[in-house]
């Protein structure tokens, strides 16, 4: 059992639910309350979290970003993590440039759980311009096909350090009375609970 949330192979809603509002408050709107949201119990655990991951832990990151990098051979491998922005995980990335654009393997390791997810962001390049074509696409294709191996290896390096899979079907499911920075009540998903806002590259 992990903290609770895996009995006998499920992974308990309410059991993740409870986390969340352990670091969100409840039926507080971000933008309506700021100063109430922020002086909550709630945020200043998220914010001393966050902040200690920006410091002294952040060489925990470190570590496993080497063990990742040894996996993605040939690759270009970034830590995109950005604490100082709230994030809730380490954001590492392979990026493999493609003619007109990238794909960038992602690996999302939380900070308030031992869960991590993946998934692959196609970006598309306008050379005129010189800025993307729209926002990172998520392509399941690319990641049970192209990138599988690579990400069979990374996600082995992971779970050797303990963490699990958070289940693909749970991570859209919404949070309905919680809002966090831009994201509304009715919006917030248990992806955005434990890792990020939204899906996120800088390449």
């Amino acid at each position: 059992m992990v903290l609770g949330i895996v009995t006998d192979g499920a992974l308990h809603r309410e059991v993740l639910r409870s986390l969340a509002y352990t670091y969100f408050p409840r039926d507080v709107s971000y933008v309506r309350d700021t100063d109430t949201y922020t002086n909550s119990p709630e945020y200043r655990r998220l914010l001393s979290i966050t902040s200690m991951y920006s410091g002294e832990r952040r060489r925990y990151g470190n570590t496993i970003g080497s063990e990742l990098q040894k996996v993605g051979t040939g690759l270009i491998f970034r830590d995109y993590s950005l604490f100082n922005w709230l994030d809730r995980c380490f954001n590492f990335q392979f990026v493999a440039p493609k003619e007109g654009g990238f794909h960038c393997i992602c690996l999302n390791v939380s900070i308030l759980i031992p869960f991590y997810t993946s998934y692959v962001l196609r970006v598309e390049w306008n050379d005129r311009s010189g800025h993307w074509k729209g926002p990172p696409v998520k392509d399941k294709d690319l990641k049970n096909s192209t990138y599988r191996m690579l990400l069979d290896r990374a996600e082995k390096v992971l779970e050797e350090g303990l963490y699990h899979r958070f289940p693909e079907e749970l991570l859209g499911e919404v949070i309905k009375d919680v809002s966090f920075q831009e994201i509304g009540f009715d919006a917030f998903t248990f992806f955005n609970a434990f890792f990020l806002n939204r899906l996120y590259t800088r390449t």
